[in-house]
């Protein structure tokens, strides 16, 4: 259901993954001969896209889509976390900087979103006294 105002945040989320992906350059960042680029940003990317996709679909089960917005939310959160402790450690560059404002931007539409989604259940829930 496109024209609920939750949905148009997911739909965003899932543009800035793969734009993310399409428009920012690869990151040559690498951990004991593991590419950090293939083995965690590219999978996250990935899994950001489908997982916001999927959750627009959701709309009739506000519970599970809640949930599984908190789980997108804390991915994100998680990999912020990554991004800024090797950016403290010196192992990402500045053109590599870059890569921070997509979690970053994820998280705040997808608190949005969240916030929709509770505005939605809770409208629910107050029809539902009525009758």
């Amino acid at each position: 259901m496109i024209q609920r105002i939750q949905s148009i945040y997911l739909l965003i989320v899932s543009t800035i993954s793969i734009s993310s992906y399409l428009i920012f350059p690869k990151l040559n960042f690498t951990l004991n001969d593991i590419s950090f680029m293939n083995y965690l940003v590219t999978p996250y990317l990935c899994l950001g896209f489908f997982l916001s996709f999927f959750n627009i679909f959701l709309f009739k089960n506000r519970k599970l889509q809640l949930k599984l917005n908190k789980i997108h939310l804390l991915i994100h959160l998680l990999l912020l976390i990554i991004f800024f402790f090797f950016l403290y450690q010196n192992k990402i560059n500045y053109p590599d900087i870059q890569w921070i404002t997509t979690p970053i931007l994820s998280v705040i539409f997808l608190l949005l979103a969240n916030k929709g989604i509770k505005s939605d259940e809770d409208l629910i829930r107050s029809v539902d006294r009525l009758r």
